[in-house]
């Protein structure tokens, strides 16, 4: 073969090899497209199953930062945009009692304190985020020890203390909402 000849064949596989590399970038991208596309539908799946894990919430839970309170299913929901972020057990005060019933309705958080005594009753509230007067959402001891067997004076107890810490934290007070019902 000539020179000629050889830097034709040259030039000829050097085409082919770049053809080969081209395809092989095509299908390792497509591949690339296939696996985002799949973790996006992966994802929506859980954020509709996160939604439908709480059936019993109130339609005013489904937007902002919430902490979405049921009385019947003793749970609060703290909630981002309709997404469940953490789930809580509660009680509340007594609701034969009207000056103990906890109160019900979209309320704002205007003040929280990590460490906070009542000044009616002198019991402790940890994490407290009030939302009516002076009913808030609070770690209870009395809650975490006796459990259901008593209530609160009208606040929503928490007893869960590490699981109410990470809410606390998350909190924005004017801006984060409070739905009882």
């Amino acid at each position: 073969m000539d020179a000629a000849a050889n830097a034709a064949a040259a030039a000829k596989q050097a085409e082919a090899d770049k053809a080969r590399a081209d395809k092989a970038r095509a299908d390792k991208a497509r591949a690339d497209k296939a696996r985002a596309d799949q973790a996006k539908a992966d994802l929506a799946r859980a954020s509709a199953s996160a939604i439908q894990a709480a059936p019993d919430t109130d339609p005013r839970c489904g937007y902002g930062t919430v902490m979405c309170v049921s009385k019947s299913a003793r749970k609060l929901w703290f909630m981002k945009d309709g997404q469940i972020i953490r789930t809580v057990d509660v009680r509340f005060g007594l609701e034969s009692d009207p000056e103990r019933r906890t109160r019900e309705g979209n309320f704002l958080v205007f003040r929280k304190e990590a460490e906070w005594t009542s000044n009616l009753y002198g019991s402790d509230m940890p994490y407290a985020m009030f939302f009516s007067g002076g009913e808030a959402v609070h770690f209870s001891s009395d809650f975490a020890a006796r459990g259901y067997a008593g209530n609160s004076h009208g606040c929503v107890n928490v007893r869960d203390k590490a699981a109410l810490a990470a809410i606390f934290d998350q909190v924005e007070v004017g801006t984060t909402r409070v739905v009882v019902y």
